[in-house]
């Protein structure tokens, strides 16, 4: 049979005993490339020694599982440090060996530098397998172990392949080897591999379903407390994630990272959740460790992805300068990422260059012209230039890529979020009122985030619609309590639907958190017309003076004050409170009807 072809096997059945039944499993052949290092040649026959051992596994794994290993094809391996740490070997091994002509690859070297004791006993040593992966290392010390340590090491390796994680002593997946190994698995790795056995390591973890995630999740649960290593708390959190249970998964990653925290893949994996909740300062700190530390050509694509949300962490957070430098590095690196130049185009809007942004994503559409990004950022960019009919032009193009790629759930709801509320932007500037709520309210609908809740309160505002922004701006205040905004527009809503006294206890709880003088001035002067329209003049006074101790060139607190003062009969007050609203405003028609009258 020629290297690299699947070999055709006779298709033998046979049955196990189980409590659901007979379970009919077909015989598999497991095509091995080897990748062997020149130290590990310097082992006396080592092809004969090698093939010995992963014969002896096959045997074991024939009668548990009916599988077969057999070496396809051998490849001259030159790692830059043949003694490097296993982390390393594994990067070396994928970048230089893809899975194409065989299922799995073993990577083959040696240990110079003679364990000790205690260290031999640990199988991690000598023996390191990615779960899942596709690829094994093994490396074995110039010093021979007994022959029946050395064949154990490879079985235990292959199964951690599948997905087999350590259990207790006197098993094969005991996380020690000392010199009396069994040549058996316990009942619950023998379950995981019976349920992994046709893994295609090409496709990884993508091929297992829910069940099936949530049938290992169960099995590595039952053996948690047995000296696990990194890569059993890295699946469990994968499973974690794949079944929708972030929190979880976080907590099983964080475990890994106390095991390994070299390991840029922890890193980015734990980067990545945090970023995808809003966690930026975490994922700025995780996601730098990851890219710091990813050097291999097979960690490009991650590289590439966590460079990515790195400078959208920094974007998030408003810094920039820091988000344009992480994204010209990563547009270095990948000159033609339509994604990374639409990246780039979103920093120009938002440092005030929208007009040269323009041209950056008309660039991006020549490439890619479905790019929903592009044509929504476009679409934003000419919004803030003005010109409208080309910001919905663009807009709608996205909005109907977005719907249709909506349906095959691939549409990010903060994504959709932003779309909907340009559109009802631009409405707005359209004189489209209708429309525009229309658009604020689907954005509500994709993301019920208290910012979404709060531009739509904003939007029934500036329509003059005062029960919907009453009803959205309470909702919002209730969970943003700090917000001095959201106190002086629903006061205000309030007082339009002629609701004084809820606008009197909203204005009054607000200035407890307004920070500027100006926003003070603004609360008091508001407190003091519902006064005036309550004819509590005394106390329309007392705001009034309050708001232009603030802010001396509020127009309308001065007038306030003339109106209270009239009203008590304090013409001089009145007078000189006119008179210095004519001099902020020569226009004030009111004011000079009314000191007309009084002169």
């Amino acid at each position: 049979m020629r290297p690299g072809r699947i070999a055709v096997l006779l298709l033998v059945f046979f049955s196990l005993a189980s409590g659901a039944g007979a379970v009919v499993v077909i015989p598999r052949e497991i095509r091995v490339g080897v990748a062997v290092a020149p130290n590990f040649k310097t082992i006396h026959n080592w092809k004969g020694e090698f093939e010995r051992r992963l014969a002896y596994a096959s045997k074991i794994f024939y009668t548990e599982f009916k599988l077969k290993f057999k070496p396809a094809v051998y490849w001259d391996w030159n790692p830059r440090d043949p003694e490097g740490d296993m982390d390393s070997l594994m990067e070396e091994l994928k970048s230089r060996f893809p899975l194409e002509e065989t299922d799995i690859v073993i990577g083959l070297t040696r240990l110079e530098e003679i364990p000790s004791a205690e260290q031999m006993r640990d199988l991690h040593v000598l023996g390191r397998a990615r779960p899942f992966s596709g690829y094994l290392v093994m490396r074995y010390p110039f010093n021979r172990l007994y022959t029946i340590q050395e064949e154990t090491v490879m079985v235990h390796e292959l199964a951690h392949l599948f997905g087999a994680v350590h259990a207790g002593k006197d098993t094969i997946m005991s996380p020690v080897v000392d010199r009396q190994i069994p040549t058996r698995f316990d009942p619950q790795n023998r379950a995981i591999i019976m349920l992994t056995r046709g893994m295609d390591f090409k496709k990884g973890t993508a091929v297992l379903d829910s069940r099936m995630m949530q049938t290992l999740l169960g099995s590595y649960m039952e053996l948690i407390n047995a000296r696990q290593s990194y890569d059993f708390y890295y699946m469990l959190g994968v499973f974690y994630l794949n079944l929708g249970k972030d929190f979880e998964a976080l907590k099983a990653w964080k475990a890994a990272r106390d095991l390994d925290h070299k390991n840029p893949q922890i890193h980015f994996d734990i980067g990545t959740l945090y970023y995808k909740a809003g966690r930026y300062d975490e994922a700025i700190r995780e996601l730098g460790q990851a890219v710091a530390g990813m050097v291999y050509p097979s960690q490009k694509p991650n590289k590439a992805l966590a460079l990515r949300m790195l400078g959208a962490a920094y974007f998030q957070k408003g810094n920039y300068n820091a988000a344009q430098n992480v994204w010209t590095r990563a547009l270095a690196s990948d000159p033609g990422n339509t994604e990374i130049l639409a990246d780039l185009g979103t920093l120009k809007i938002n440092s005030g260059q929208a007009s040269q942004a323009v041209d950056d994503f008309l660039h991006v559409l020549r490439k890619d012209p479905d790019n929903i990004k592009a044509l929504s950022y476009l679409g934003l960019a000419y919004y803030q230039t003005g010109r409208m009919v080309q910001a919905l032009e663009y807009l709608k193009k996205a909005e109907v890529l977005m719907n249709r790629r909506d349906v095959a759930g691939g549409m990010a709801p903060v994504q959709k979020a932003e779309i909907h509320k340009t559109l009802g932007q631009v409405y707005l500037k359209m004189n489209n009122p209708g429309e525009a709520v229309s658009q604020f309210e689907e954005a509500c609908r994709s993301t019920a985030t208290p910012d979404c809740h709060k531009i739509l309160g904003e939007v029934y505002f500036q329509l003059g619609k005062w029960d919907q922004a009453v009803g959205e701006l309470s909702a919002v205040l209730r969970v943003r309590k700090q917000d001095s905004d959201l106190y002086g527009m629903l006061g205000v809503a309030l007082a339009q639907k002629r609701d004084f006294q809820r606008a009197l206890s909203v204005f009054n709880e607000g200035l407890q958190h307004v920070k500027d003088r100006k926003t003070k001035a603004v609360f008091h002067k508001n407190i003091g017309y519902i006064f005036i329209n309550a004819k509590s003049w005394n106390s329309a006074e007392k705001e009034f003076r309050a708001s232009i101790r603030d802010d001396w060139k509020g127009v309308e607190s001065h007038f306030g004050l003339a109106l209270a003062c009239l009203h008590q009969n304090n013409i001089n007050d009145a007078k000189s409170s006119l008179r210095t609203v004519l001099q902020l405003n020569p226009s004030h028609k009111e004011a000079r009807e009314i000191l007309g009258r009084l002169d």
